[in-house]
């Protein structure tokens, strides 16, 4: 896959006390590397933390959710990560413009940093305010690497189209099991399931269909050594103690065993998960022994092309809204890209009530302008 999108390289050096940000832009048009560093400041770093943080509380006990409160949470967030983001793109003279595509190349400590919510100023945009940076851009993050390194990401091909397709609503679990695994049943889950499903075989894509007691720990690891193209999950998900997990009928897998289990080169081209917290990276409480310990990590490490997931918990409607219009998007006739897709499904789900709390969390790991042809084409 030849890149033809610019490519901004966030990595952070210093130590505790002092921090820089390295940024280089790639561009593929002029074909220059221009490069700068610009100082973070602490106070900056902890407001982003504390937002975050403040919104992943928020958003665990949509019950007890003031909607206002999280707009204005958001907004604070926004124009944090924006003070940095803005310096840096006025640094590198790059304009944000409608559609643009872009993908951010981040190390382990710039991705706990969700640079999609930015507030981007109307000085550095086409639009006559400031604008979330998703809202405007087809934003793709590449693979995640340790700081002292860059990769890009290459689509792994195969043969076959093939998918894995797994809904779980958790209805038929004993109540006892529900309330020891904190699962309250789900309404809408095995419903997207059946609908992705039949997108994908609209669009000639054999799927295997784990509905409810199917979609148990063993029937999936085995769906997925087997091989498939695209895994598209729809449940439970958290981030608890740093590890990132999806809960399936019987138990939890989680994005570190999920890296032991598979050979390499065996992960999925395209994984979504739809389901909360399936890529936070920020720093919680407890004992950290993986990191960057998420989805996006473990199943680019074994050979997956494209990540999707959520940054907080989303609304269950909005959800199967947002996987539907996606798959049909990316998968119909006019072959959009990725990122395209994406976009377009945001601004599609924007229009229901209080969406606000779901078309800003989904995040797109791998290269934003990869279509259907680059997953399924083999090479040989």
């Amino acid at each position: 896959m030849v890149q033809d999108y610019p490519i901004l390289r966030l990595r952070q050096v210093g130590n505790k006390f002092r921090n820089n940000l390295e940024c280089e832009l790639t561009d593929p048009v002029s074909m220059q590397i221009v490069g700068i560093k610009i100082a973070i400041s602490q106070e900056s770093k902890k407001n982003i933390q504390h937002y975050y943080a403040e919104i992943l509380r928020m958003t665990s006990d949509t019950s007890q959710l003031n909607i206002t409160e999280f707009k204005r949470k958001l907004r604070h967030l926004g124009r944090e990560i924006g003070k940095i983001l803005n310096c840096v793109l006025e640094k590198l003279a790059f304009k944000v413009k409608k559609d643009c595509y872009l993908a951010l190349a981040l190390d382990e400590e710039t991705v706990k940093i969700p640079w999609e919510l930015a507030l981007i100023r109307k000085s550095l945009t086409e639009r006559r305010k400031p604008s979330i940076l998703c809202d405007i851009a087809c934003i793709g993050r590449l693979r995640v690497v340790k700081a002292d390194s860059w990769k890009n990401v290459l689509p792994k091909k195969s043969k076959s189209k093939r998918a894995l397709v797994v809904g779980v609503d958790y209805k038929d679990l004993p109540k006892r099991q529900q309330r020891r695994r904190h699962l309250t049943p789900l309404k809408y889950a095995e419903k997207e399931a059946e609908i992705v499903t039949d997108t994908l075989e609209r669009n000639d894509i054999a799927v295997k269909l784990l509905l409810g007691k199917k979609a148990t720990f063993n029937s999936v690891i085995k769906e997925l050594k087997r091989g498939v193209d695209i895994f598209h999950f729809t449940g439970h998900g958290s981030t608890s103690r740093n590890k990132s997990k999806i809960y399936l009928y019987d138990k939890y897998l989680s994005a570190e065993n999920l890296e032991k289990i598979l050979a390499r080169s065996t992960a999925p081209s395209l994984s979504f998960f739809n389901a909360c917290e399936t890529s936070v990276d920020a720093y919680r409480k407890g004992k950290v022994s993986w990191a960057p310990y998420n989805w996006a990590f473990a199943l680019a490490s074994e050979g997956g092309s494209v990540f999707i997931g959520t940054l907080w918990s989303v609304f269950e409607k909005e959800a199967l809204r947002f996987a539907e219009i996606f798959y049909r998007k990316f998968l119909g006739v006019d072959r959009n890209t990725v990122s395209d897709a994406m976009r377009h499904a945001r601004n599609k789900i924007k229009r229901s009530s209080d969406a606000i709390l779901s078309w800003p969390a989904y995040v797109l790991y791998g290269p934003p302008t990869l279509k259907t042809d680059d997953l399924f084409v083999y090479r040989g």
